[in-house]
């Protein structure tokens, strides 16, 4: 299931350069400061479960959703009082290879995931097209 890929991809994808597990270092530094925002890699992501890369692109709303449900399952087990300080995790995806500039969003962007770059100086409505 993917609850089970995720959960797998965040306890064993390791750390190449200390040979430790990476997100579950991560998970200890973000109850450490208290937060409650993981950020994934989507390049890992991607190079170690192929298929939720690709599923979270298409659907980003219900993927974001099982991921903090399984984020916060993992940091709970870790750390059982966890959900005293937060009762969400929030996984936050960084590292997306596809950067679209922020005037080339279009309809065909609603309800999946891009990385856009580009800087908001005035907004106006948005138009139908004729």
């Amino acid at each position: 299931t993917i609850q089970r890929r995720f959960e797998r991809f965040l306890m064993t994808t390791v750390d190449p350069a200390r040979g430790q597990p990476y997100y579950a270092e991560e998970i200890r530094k973000m109850c450490a400061g208290n937060k409650e925002s993981l950020v994934v890699s989507y390049l890992q992501l991607s190079e170690s479960e192929p298929l939720l890369s690709l599923w979270l692109t298409d659907a980003p709303r219900e993927m974001l959703q099982t991921f903090d449900e399984v984020a916060l399952s993992v940091t709970l087990r870790m750390f059982p009082d966890y959900e005293r300080i937060h009762k969400h995790i929030h996984v936050r995806i960084q590292g997306m290879p596809v950067v679209d500039r922020l005037r080339d969003v279009r309809q065909t962007h609603l309800n999946v995931l891009v990385h856009v770059q580009g800087v908001v100086t005035r907004r106006t409505s948005v138009f139908p097209q004729l």
